[in-house]
């Protein structure tokens, strides 16, 4: 049975099924802290059997089994959901999609850090706003629902969101807006295009992993293999896999 998370027991069962799980337990787990007892939130939380579930337009997260995949198949289906990525293996008609490799920065560590950029400023307190639009341009509806998830988790003192900027501008951004459980988790990276290659965006990741494991945090970041490399050579450690499922598309 697949039951919306709203009651006391249903939230420490959830919050159970995602201890101690490497990347679930951070994002599921800000999920729950901030959005379990919001009825107009932007994402939702249900349980299905054994297994803690996320939604958020057509996007899924899965930790654990469910009771029954042809009841969560179908459920998933009616509700938009096309791609799922979970810890376990789905059966058809979900089809692997994307391969998802996790690297870390244990708490307390330190990656090397080279002097800041010259003529770059580093701003903490960035308006989110502005890093929207340089992450998503003209996608209106990824625009707001990170407006939304990034700002609240900023506002509760769950996230951050870091830019290099020149004059003004803002020239590359990371951000971490889920941090639960002792783990922090890493996301959306981007420098504008005419300054790739130059260093920018690996300065930014690495002096914001550097702040999070400073302050007790077991770092994390999920990336697809192209970028592997990017990662290796900045100095943090690869530490699994996670894939993400597709649902064929109904004849």
């Amino acid at each position: 049975m697949i039951a919306a998370v709203s009651t006391p027991e249903q939230k420490e069962h959830y919050s159970a099924l995602i201890a101690g799980m490497p990347y679930f337990q951070a994002v599921m787990g800000t999920y729950l802290t901030l959005w379990a007892d919001n009825p107009g939130a932007p994402l939702k939380m249900y349980l299905a059997g054994e297994a803690a579930l996320s939604m958020w337009g057509n996007k899924a997260v899965m930790c654990g089994m469910p009771d029954d995949w042809e009841e969560l198949t179908f459920f998933l289906r009616f509700a938009g959901i096309e791609s799922l990525l979970c810890d376990t293996t789905p059966p058809k008609p979900w089809q692997p999609d994307t391969q998802l490799y996790r690297f870390v920065l244990g708490a307390g560590q330190q990656l090397p850090l080279a002097e800041q950029p010259d003529g770059f400023v580093r701003n903490e307190t960035p308006s989110i706003l502005a890093v929207s639009r340089l992450l998503f341009g003209d996608r209106e509806s990824h625009r707001e629902y990170f407006y939304t998830v990034a700002c609240t988790a900023v506002n509760h003192g769950l996230g951050c969101c870091r830019t290099l900027e020149r004059e003004g501008e803002i020239i590359s951004t990371v951000g971490c807006y889920e941090r639960a459980n002792g783990e922090a988790y890493m996301s959306t990276g981007e420098t504008i295009p005419e300054l790739r290659g130059q260093g920018l965006g690996g300065w930014l990741i690495v002096s914001l992993a550097n702040e999070l494991a400073g302050q007790g945090w077991n770092v994390s970041l999920l990336c697809v293999q192209e970028r592997c490399h990017f990662y290796r050579r900045l100095g943090f450690a690869e530490e699994g896999q996670i894939i993400s499922y597709r649902l064929e598309k109904q004849e």
